[in-house]
């Protein structure tokens, strides 16, 4: 029988082994108090104190921790050492020594090197398209940032990935978040490699200590008691720094990384890094089989933000005819408030020019005034009547209180003989109270007149000492010189953007003359000089067509002229489509229902395919991607479906992308001429109407007339021509960059090509000046030579296309693409990339077939196949 070699577990070998435990977990407990300690650390009498309860529970628990973990520790060692003592003579004294040392020196050797390796390491990406790093050039420009001024990176996470999805994220959202916040977090950290100059911070909305971090980021640095004009200087300029932050993290629409430095704040918004793709990620057919599909935006992006920290901020100018039209107020019908909230929002800098002056009635003269102008205009006339109005109730009231103290204390005939205007002598005591109750009242109700009057008064007062501060508009007051003001106005701007509102609802009849928007020569030419210099304008255009019988002055416009100079060939009639038809009530029906303005729903689309050897239209292609970004719901009213006439089709797939617009109609017609056309590399079309529409040349000919579709006769000389009334789709939106025409920037050139103008028009012209004809004809070459600097111009069929106190999705992403575009920002709009290059989980796709296959395999076969193999194992068992 063989012996069991096991060893022989007795008492002292099971004691020894429990101490031993014990004294593991005691320095574990130890070590996680220890851990646990607070910043400033325990002596004895703090320690015991804390074991007792006196700092709280989370404390009481720490300190016993450490107490308990410490005791059983010191257990052990003893424990150890009399273990060690006792064995010393033993003959495997010198081999357990030796081995501990041993054990020591490795465990020594792990942690030296642990520590050492959160201070030197090296990062290496491994991956084949090199995505966790950062290009080198990049890399080299960044490394030259001060690292005395550190750039602050600002993480801010809203759980919300773009500003034009819905406020309830749905799955694929939802996700798409998440994975974009780990993508960001990895470029982050490739900035903390590059060294202390980046101060990297997470904020999230949801978590508990968001307003903490928030107010440890932004708080304001006080004076020091010894301070120097430098360190002051520094101080001041870091706490605007510190206050441009907080703004920028509150008004944050989206998710965004904020970059500061410098006195300056900038922000990137998470799609602009990571663009969801939410038409690829839904399988056709298969709504329920979904696979995440982010379409990268550029590292680069990412990393110029930081670069660019130093850059201006761009300035857009507002060049509109009334303050209705402005963007300060927030009238929702015609003020353009969304437009500016949208682009600060964004980063830009807004600024409204008046073009004409309203100051009594006829035609208002030329102006160029700035808001703040025009509010210290009003307000210098308003501040007289207002103090003439509170001088006047308070001397009423001061009247109405002496007849009231007279008919309180009077004799009969006193009050009789003083108060003249009374209906009645008074004569008895019930008299004389309703008298005085009457005055009372009166007293009062002028008081409390005079006291609104005065409130109004002192904010009124306290609003314009507020603007004569602006030292600009105050000098420009003085100024009547219309076209120096302008220029001085506009010479500050990066942009212009020139709305000219027409017609909101041919429906309703809501028109504004289009001869209200002209600019005189002065203007224009004002206009025209930004122009010249390659600074791009985006006009929005509506029809003159739909003008009420008025004097039309737009024909002679400076502006329509430009525009055609730009090789952009304006329509003079208006489009219609039936969505406005069906709005329209019948004009012989005396009970027809007034059409509802907030009713009436256009649809625009956007062309799918180029034109032959042309690229595709920028701006139609960046709002293509982020239209598939949300599934292409980028209108407020949530349309899914449109009926054509012959069948319902989706608002958007890989070729269609409709675009709603809601409360306006009647478009103008924009068409590039062949001679632009030719010489562009890309399509010039943005937005052309559905194809049920017509054009009418007048739509509003007097108020019995209901505008309807009706093709010319074969004999009508309209037939075949522009004016043709057709049924087809109409461009109402083009984008082109052209060559800055000669005659702008040369004298000699524009004046010859004046004289040609006017030879072209009155050939059979007597009486020409000397030189008239020569002139007209020495340079013939160099009219048609354009200057070799190019200008960008984007130009809308509507003038209410951005009107609104709030721009819907759709609007807003057709705004912000535009002027991205005009000032050469494509960074920052939307690139679809080819399937290869989109970023998906790692799934397998399966066709329809292949998918059910392996549903069934997985479902049924697996569990089949397991229970085959163990009647098989038990079958070979029995046969054994």
């Amino acid at each position: 029988m063989k012996s069991d070699s096991r060893h022989n577990t007795g008492f002292g070998l099971w004691l020894r082994f429990g101490i031993r435990a014990l004294g593991l977990t005691g320095l574990l407990a130890l070590g996680a108090g220890l851990m646990l300690t607070p910043e400033t650390g325990w002596n004895t009498n703090a320690l015991l104190a804390s074991a007792k309860g006196a700092s709280g529970l989370f404390s009481q628990v720490v300190a016993v921790m450490v107490l308990a973990g410490g005791a059983l520790v010191a257990a052990l060692l003893l424990l150890e050492l009399v273990s060690l003592v006792f064995q010393s003579a033993g003959r495997k004294t010198a081999e357990g020594t030796n081995a501990g040392l041993q054990i020591l020196l490795a465990l020594g050797f792990l942690f030296v090197v642990n520590a050492v390796s959160f201070q030197h390491y090296e990062r290496k990406d491994l991956t084949r398209d090199r995505r966790f790093s950062i290009d080198p050039e990049l890399q080299e420009r960044l490394k030259k940032l001060n690292p005395e001024t550190p750039t602050k990176v600002i993480v801010l996470q809203r759980h919300k990935t773009s500003d034009i999805e819905s406020d309830n994220p749905g799955a694929l959202e939802a996700a798409a978040q998440a994975k974009v916040v780990e993508k960001v977090r990895d470029v982050v950290d490739e900035l903390r490699e590059l060294g202390p100059r980046f101060q990297v911070s997470v904020l999230d909305t949801r978590d508990e200590d968001f307003d903490a971090k928030l107010n440890d980021l932004t708080r304001e640095i006080k004076p020091a008691k010894d301070e120097t004009t430098e360190q002051s200087e520094k101080r001041e300029n870091d706490n605007r720094e510190r206050r441009l932050l907080k703004d920028a993290i509150e008004e944050a629409p989206e998710n965004s990384v904020f970059f500061a430095a410098n006195g300056r704040v900038q922000r990137l918004g998470f799609n602009q890094f990571y663009l969801l793709d939410k038409t690829a990620s839904v399988s056709k057919g298969q709504p329920e089989h979904r696979n995440l599909v982010l379409v990268p935006q550029g590292k680069a992006a990412f990393i110029e933000k930081v670069l660019q920290l130093e850059e201006r901020t761009p300035k857009i100018g507002v060049l509109t005819i009334h303050p209705l039209l402005t963007t300060e107020l927030d009238n929702d019908d015609y003020s353009a408030s969304g437009l500016r909230l949208a682009l600060e929002q964004q980063g830009y800098e807004v600024t409204d020019v008046l073009l004409k002056r309203w100051a009594g009635r006829g035609t208002p003269p030329a102006a160029a005034d700035s808001f703040t102008e025009k509010k210290l205009t009003t307000l210098e006339r308003a501040l007289p009547v207002a103090q003439l109005a509170v001088a006047r109730y308070e001397r009423q009231a001061e009247v109405v209180g002496k007849a009231l103290e007279l008919m309180k204390t009077g004799t009969y005939e006193e009050i009789n003989r003083k108060l003249r205007g009374l209906p009645r002598p008074i004569a008895t005591e019930t008299e004389r109270a309703a008298y005085v109750e009457n005055l009372a009242a009166q007293e009062f109700s002028f008081k409390e007149l005079a006291k609104e009057k005065r409130t109004e008064l002192a904010k009124s007062e306290a609003e314009y000492y507020e603007l004569l501060k602006d030292d600009r508009a105050v000098e420009s007051l003085r100024n009547q010189d219309v076209k120096s003001k302008l220029r001085s106005y506009v010479r500050d701007c990066d942009l212009l953007i020139i709305p000219r509102l027409t017609t909101m609802q041919l429906a309703n009849r809501a028109a504004v003359p289009g001869w209200l928007h002209s600019m005189n020569k002065d203007q224009a030419e004002v206009i025209r000089e930004f122009m010249a210099a390659g600074k791009p304008v985006m006009f929005a255009m509506g029809p003159v067509a739909a003008d009420p019988p008025e004097p039309n002055e737009t024909a002679n416009d400076g502006i329509e002229q430009m525009i055609a100079r730009l090789g952009i060939d304006l329509g003079a009639d208006t489009i219609i489509t039936d969505a406005e038809l069906k709005a329209t009530p019948e004009s012989d029906d005396p009970f027809a229902v007034p059409p509802d303005i907030k009713q009436l729903k256009t649809a625009l689309e956007f062309p799918y395919a180029p034109l032959p050897g042309k690229a595709p239209n920028p701006i139609a292609q960046a709002y293509r991607a982020a239209a598939h970004s949300v599934d292409a719901d980028l209108d407020s009213n949530k349309a899914d479906v449109e009926d054509t006439g012959k069948k319902k089709r989706k608002l958007t797939d890989k070729k269609r992308v409709v675009f709603m617009v809601n409360r306006i109609g009647g478009y103008r017609s924009i068409v590039v001429t062949p001679p632009v056309l030719a010489g562009l590399p890309f399509s010039p079309q943005i937005l052309h109407t559905v194809e049920k529409s017509w054009n009418e040349s007048k739509p509003l000919k007097d108020d019995t007339y209901t505008p309807s579709y009706d093709p010319p006769k074969p004999d009508d000389p309209k037939k075949g021509g522009r004016e043709d009334e057709v049924m087809k789709p109409y461009s109402v939106g083009s984008a082109i960059e052209v060559p800055i025409p000669a005659e702008w920037n040369d004298p000699k050139v524009a004046v010859a090509k004046f004289c040609s103008d006017a030879l072209a028009s009155a050939p059979g012209l007597i009486g020409m000046p000397p030189g008239f004809a020569t002139a007209a004809a020495v340079t013939p070459d160099a009219i048609a030579k354009p200057s070799g600097k190019t200008v960008r111009a984007v130009v809308y069929g509507h003038g209410g296309l951005f009107i609104g106190k709030e721009l819907d999705p759709g609007r807003q992403t057709l705004l912000l693409d535009s002027v991205n575009w005009l000032l050469g920002r494509t960074d920052r709009m939307p690139v679809d990339k080819p399937e290869m290059d989109k970023w998906r989980y790692p799934r397998v796709t399966l066709a329809p077939e292949q998918w059910n296959l392996w549903d069934k395999a997985t479902r049924y076969g697996l569990p089949a196949l397991a229970i085959y193999f163990c009647f098989m194992v038990l079958m070979v068992r029995r046969f054994r």
